[in-house]
């Protein structure tokens, strides 16, 4: 009878166990945004005492997984690695978005690393200078894995003159980093975290970090402010959670003590990200990023994307 009641108890406490967290990272495995989701996701069992399940639906400029969160219902727990291609620049270089920043509560950024532009040992270019006049005289492509990486090469290029440079986008990093070694796509704006092993290899080569600190001992390698005064630009990422879900105070509260613990901090150093600390109000923050992008886009008069 005894172990009767033992295991009836098991099994009560087993069906009242809280749910899994689903964190869905809208990007392949290996890349910016997935190293950052999965770090989060082993801190965050911990903190939440819950099993942390992490699924990668990528696709689409980030759109299908994140569309795939907003679209859950609010007793289930999805979180959204959130990233400055999702969460900002989708919003300002696509036409129609089945979502926007607004259908989530948003705890963004909590890591950044600045954007790099690399190119392909193929070229032959040891600097920027001679990398444009090459551009100058040849039909070069550029490749980007984001929203964000695609703009910001546009915006460079366009303010050197340089447009007929095609962009070839890709769904991740790992694929066009392997394109780039191989001498397939000519240059490329990815992340210094995807790039920078590479570029101590030898296997590529880095010629301008958006980064507001130059390389130490890489003379070759300009800020992007010294090709556009000002120009500084990081991709950011964070967490965002459907604004109706039942838990979202609950997750917030575990994620700040997540950006406060040595450990996570000394992880992400490690990764060489930067841990940025969040805003106050990230649908505001996002908000005036987007009015700020936005403008740039009228002004340079980049169409919008169906």
């Amino acid at each position: 009878m005894k172990k009767l009641f033992l295991i009836l108890l098991l099994a009560m406490s087993s069906s009242m166990a809280a749910p899994p967290i689903t964190v869905v990272v809208p990007f392949p495995p290996g890349g910016f945004v997935d190293t950052f989701g999965r770090n989060v996701a082993k801190y965050l069992n911990v903190m939440s005492q819950q099993d942390v399940v992490v699924v990668n639906k990528p696709g689409a400029d980030a759109r299908i997984g994140t569309d795939y969160v907003a679209q859950q219902p609010v007793d289930e727990l999805h979180l959204l690695v959130s990233s400055t291609g999702s969460m900002l620049f989708n919003r300002v270089l696509f036409n129609r978005l089945n979502y926007d920043y607004n259908s989530f509560d948003n705890m963004v950024p909590m890591v950044q690393t600045p954007i790099v532009f690399a190119v392909s040992n193929r070229l032959g270019v040891k600097n920027f200078a001679d990398f444009v006049k090459l551009a100058q005289t040849s039909k070069l492509n550029c490749a980007g894995s984001s929203a964000s990486t695609i703009f910001v090469g546009k915006y460079i290029f366009k303010q050197l003159g340089l447009t007929e440079i095609q962009f070839i986008p890709f769904k991740g990093s790992n694929d066009m980093i392997v394109q780039l070694i191989a001498g397939n796509i000519d240059c490329a704006f990815e992340t210094n975290l995807a790039t920078r092993p590479l570029y101590r290899d030898q296997k590529i080569q880095i010629l301008a970090t958006g980064s507001n600190q130059k390389y130490a001992n890489s003379p070759n390698v300009i800020l992007f402010s010294d090709i556009v005064p000002g120009l500084t630009f990081y991709n950011w990422s964070g967490i965002s959670i459907s604004k109706n879900s039942q838990s979202k105070e609950k997750i917030f509260e575990a994620l700040k003590k997540i950006s406060r613990d040595p450990a996570y901090k000394n992880s992400m150093h490690d990764l060489g990200l930067e841990i940025v600390e969040s805003p106050t109000n990230g649908n505001l923050w996002l908000e005036r990023e987007y009015q700020k992008y936005e403008a740039l886009r009228l002004q340079l008069k980049i169409d919008k994307l169906d």
